[in-house]
């Protein structure tokens, strides 16, 4: 699993929240290190400052204003590569629960996709021209040569394309699975769906064109 999230605080004194962003990052790395995940794979990156103007409102009178509040904003982000995802519903749950903790993100993947990628990729050229063989007996033709191959849809391409040189161009189509963390679930799913599409156009044999 792949997860990202940001650690930030906002106060009156820059000071204040440097300090607080700074004590809160290494409880996050404790929290890291405790849970067997190794300094190799936490990134600790983009430290952040911005001013924020704060317009506060006395009541519903819309004439009675405070006068407008400067604050400082300091974030710093973070990616973690989680190589055991057991360990996820408990280290999330306990990020949720740290202060200043926020935009909890995670991305599951596999560690074999390579082959699953390949092996679908192969599933989805054979059942490509298994379809192409039966529309092409349909009109009484046989199928012959492939002319081009995309993981894109052809549904955009000129007709010059078509009648010119084909080419084949190929991209990968995996399909990792995303989730959004929040306080009611934070868990590993079951399983993840990976996908490969392919787009093929063939000649026809005798065919003029």
């Amino acid at each position: 699993a792949r997860v990202s999230f940001a650690v930030r605080a906002r106060d009156a004194s820059a000071e204040v929240a440097a300090r607080t962003v700074a004590d809160r990052t290494q409880e996050v790395l404790d929290l890291l290190s405790g849970s067997g995940i190794a300094p190799a794979d936490i990134d600790a990156h983009r430290i952040d400052k911005e001013v924020v103007a704060e317009n506060e409102s006395a009541g519903f009178s819309a004439a009675a204003r405070r006068p407008t509040t400067l604050r400082y904003e300091v974030s710093r982000s973070f990616s973690v590569l989680i190589r055991t995802v057991s360990v996820w519903p408990d280290l999330g749950t306990k990020l949720l629960q740290m202060a200043n903790v926020e935009s909890i993100e995670s991305q599951f993947d596999c560690s074999d996709r390579k082959a699953l990628e390949e092996a679908l990729a192969t599933d989805a050229a054979r059942d490509a021209q298994h379809q192409a063989e039966l529309l092409a007996a349909g009109f009484g033709e046989r199928l012959g040569a492939v002319a081009a191959v995309s993981q894109s849809s052809f549904e955009h391409l000129s007709g010059r394309f078509l009648e010119g040189d084909m080419q084949t161009v190929s991209a990968s189509a995996a399909r990792a699975f995303y989730r959004k963390v929040s306080s009611a679930q934070v868990s590993v799913p079951d399983t993840i769906a990976f996908q490969e599409s392919v787009n093929a156009i063939y000649r026809l044999e005798g065919a003029s064109h």
